[in-house]
């Protein structure tokens, strides 16, 4: 969309419910600036890398799994 789409979209508020809320207060220039900043701040950390500790996680609890059934087989 764009900042001007995004821009559009915060004047005119076409959703119901954001109708009644900003009817009595519509959002000002420097307020629509703000979630502008905010929104393109959001997009740029979602296309940021991926952060590997997951999947760290995910490799030591397969290492304690696999440990744990050589443990229950060496006690039988």
């Amino acid at each position: 969309m764009g900042e001007g789409g995004v821009r559009g979209v915060l004047k005119s508020l076409s959703f119901p419910v954001m109708k009644n809320i900003y009817a009595q207060r519509p959002l000002n220039d420097d307020e629509a600036t703000a979630l502008v900043a905010l929104f393109r701040d959001a997009a740029a950390r979602k296309q940021a890398p991926c952060d590997p500790y997951p999947l760290a996680g995910l490799g030591l609890l397969a290492l304690f799994v696999a440990l744990a059934i050589l443990f229950k087989r060496r006690i039988r």
